[in-house]
């Protein structure tokens, strides 16, 4: 049940964990049929990265072998990880440094699970190594090691996950080349790793074996991480910004290397951010989408190739966007209608619009991932965002929980909307409504028997989903 407060005492409230549907790996791409719980790839597979049983490089989408009920997918430079409903944890492609996680350097043509893990909410595929997030807010790694990236106190490679020393209260992670980053509850950012271009964000070239703090930052909700850079988004809708700056990455007009973050320049209003290789873009509330970086293939979506841009500029091709992925040398974007849109290299077919021609404007596939199959009155949008600035955001506390938390959203103008809970794979569970509501509005939810695992609560307002946040329950 619902019931409206009228004892409220205010506190700060918490972020909450992203959920990632799709991905890009250095030249192929991975992306989650939501509502089948289905994974399907495209491009490059030297490695097996494509899942398929086999080498053979595809330019259209090819299913993953053997893999349902999927909630989260990350892709590496060649190799990806799923995260199941069940909170088990899945691995492919390129086995080099162990960072399949299974015990061996051996690449895999299919998934295998990583055996020792489980209750996983979020897991990143980075270059050489990979992370995992497990429900208790700890971090573990394994794969190479070499900077410290790991985050245990050595540099020793690791075949099998190990846990990241000291850190407790995660809600997300992002993985570069050889550094990682963490996103606690609070705001506060954590790194480690290879720190020789700044991306460590804590004034210093210096690598780290164990995790350190970020310069000042204590508002942040979101992370995202290149090869040598980091992005932040902050709580009033700005970016953060550190690390190599050679191509334009960090986005403030210069391309000197910053080793604390700086704001990236005109900028507002963003509810996304992405780093590909060596550019970056995000994702704003009117459903535009804004890059800045390196643009040599044409992954700035900008309408012209080899110009690289130190400000975010508009992406041409594509409007009223909804949600980005994980980009490398090309970059992703979702509409609102379901389909999948994507700029930039495509050596491999990693576009997925059966050709080998890379493109400088987002062109769409033609077939549908995040609507696939589902009701228009039961879309299962991760992340649908056309309304933000009406309706503001839709925070949750605490989180995780035992199924009972705390709900507050803005209204900006008197409207009728409703609250929906739904589970992993987009089925809605409950509905509260509300009518004419103005201000800030505070609830309290008690979900009664509802057994343990990622929930969304959506805020909608007649078809349209305003905002959605993950709640854990544990």
């Amino acid at each position: 049940t619902l019931v409206q407060r009228t004892d409220y005492v205010c506190r700060e409230l918490e972020p909450t964990a992203g959920h990632d549907v799709t991905a890009a790996g250095y030249d192929h791409t991975v992306a989650l049929k939501v509502n089948e719980g289905t994974v399907w790839a495209w491009g490059r597979n030297n490695s097996g990265q494509l899942g398929d049983g086999t080498t053979t490089n595809s330019s259209t989408p090819v299913q993953v072998s053997g893999l349902d009920d999927v909630a989260i997918v990350s892709a590496g430079a060649w190799h990806n990880l799923a995260a199941k409903t069940d909170g088990t944890l899945w691995a492919w492609g390129d086995g080099a440094s162990g960072k399949l996680g299974i015990g061996s350097t051996i690449d895999q043509t299919t998934p295998v699970q990583v055996t020792t893990l489980s209750t996983v909410v979020a897991a990143v595929a980075g270059v050489n190594h990979s992370m995992a997030l497990k429900r208790d807010g700890r971090v573990w790694t394994w794969g190479s090691n070499t900077y410290g990236q790991l985050g245990n106190g050595t540099t020793a490679n690791s075949s099998t996950p190990v846990q990241v020393s000291g850190l407790s209260d995660a809600i997300a992670i992002a993985a570069g080349l050889n550094h990682s980053v963490a996103l606690k509850v609070g705001g506060t950012v954590w790194t480690w790793g290879s720190g020789g271009s700044g991306q460590l964000g804590d004034g210093s070239d210096t690598d780290q074996d164990e995790p350190i703090q970020v310069s000042g930052l204590n508002a942040i909700v979101a992370i995202a991480a290149g090869l040598h850079h980091c992005l932040a988004l902050d709580r009033d809708g700005t970016v953060w910004a550190w690390g190599i700056n050679l191509l334009g990455e960090i986005g403030d007009g210069s391309t000197t290397k910053r080793s604390t973050p700086v704001k990236v320049s005109n900028l507002s209003n963003v509810v996304k951010v992405r780093c590909g290789s060596n550019h970056s873009y995000a994702l704003k509330s009117d459903g535009t989408v804004w890059a800045w970086g390196y643009n040599f293939e044409g992954q700035l979506g900008s309408g012209s190739f080899t110009i690289n841009q130190t400000t975010p500029v508009q992406a041409s091709g594509v409007s009223n966007a909804v949600d980005i992925g994980k980009a490398a040398q090309h970059s992703l974007v979702y509409k609102a209608d379901g389909t999948l849109c994507a700029s930039g290299m495509n050596t491999y077919g990693e576009l997925g619009d059966g050709t080998t021609t890379n493109q400088h404007t987002f062109t769409c596939l033609t077939q549908s991932f995040l609507k696939d199959r589902l009701d228009d009155d039961n879309p299962a949008l991760p992340l649908n965002l056309q309304a933000f600035e009406e309706a503001g955001i839709l925070r949750v506390y605490p989180n995780p929980n035992k199924g009972s938390f705390s709900v507050e959203c803005h209204v900006a103008d008197p409207m009728s909307f409703s609250l929906s809970l739904v589970d992993i794979m987009g089925r809605e569970l409950q509905r509260f409504s509300y009518r004419d509501e103005l201000g800030l509005i505070r609830a309290d939810v008690e979900l009664g028997q509802v057994p343990p695992g990622i929930y969304f609560l959506r805020m909608h307002r007649g078809g349209l989903i305003l905002d959605t946040q993950s709640v854990i329950v544990e």
